[in-house]
């Protein structure tokens, strides 16, 4: 899938995609809004949870939608306590 658009703000990123048949697909990634409410003496903050969404195709695409989502978690938890971390 190529990007077509990427809209973001300070707690979702929200992806245009287009895939290699000329469908459109968006993919929707949501974190909880920016907290400090962790320990005083722990530097390292809580997990996350991240909400992600996608659908794939005019119709949708169950099958496929659930394969962009579950491909995303493996991205997001490769590059885990990472800012930036290469495609490989």
């Amino acid at each position: 899938m190529d990007v077509v658009d990427i809209i973001k703000d300070s707690t979702t990123r929200f992806y245009t995609l287009r895939t290699v048949r000329g469908e459109p697909a968006w993919l929707r990634i949501e974190l909880p809004a920016p907290t400090q409410n962790f320990a005083i003496d722990s530097t390292t903050p809580p997990p996350l949870s991240i909400t992600i969404s996608a659908a794939v195709g005019r119709f949708g695409d169950a099958d496929r939608e659930r394969s962009l989502i579950n491909n995303m978690k493996k991205r997001i938890n490769q590059i885990r306590g990472d800012t930036y971390k290469p495609v490989r």
